[in-house]
């Protein structure tokens, strides 16, 4: 079943895109080479918040994408991955926050200063 959404938009990143020791240093002892990728981000009137799978190297391409889902109105969600948290001070996000301080709270035997060691 498909998901119907209120926005879409592009979405740029910074991710490891490949490694190499001559690059590495002390401020990145990997080596690691940093890219920019595009991602589509959809999301909700509830606020609910997915990622499009596929990284795009290029904003067009992912531009591209991004009208589609527009024109269509909603999304596959075989093809999007649920962000965890959703948007900030959404719906979602109260809802999934009030699950997370319960379990807190249940893990924790009500003791909301307890730190895990």
């Amino acid at each position: 079943m498909n998901i119907k959404i209120d926005h879409v938009t592009t979405f740029e990143d910074e991710v490891i895109v490949a490694q190499s020791w001559e690059f590495a240093d002390m401020s990145n002892p990997q080596g690691h080479i940093l890219g920019k990728v595009y991602m589509a981000c959809a999301t909700t009137k509830e606020g609910r918040r997915f990622f499009h799978r596929h990284h795009f190297d290029e904003p067009d391409q992912c531009d591209a994408l991004v009208e589609k889902i527009k024109a269509r109105g909603e999304i596959a969600p075989q093809y999007w991955n649920e962000d965890e948290h959703g948007i900030f001070a959404s719906q979602v996000w109260q809802q999934r926050d009030a699950q997370r301080k319960q379990e807190h709270f249940l893990k924790t035997g009500g003791n909301v200063c307890q730190r895990e060691l």
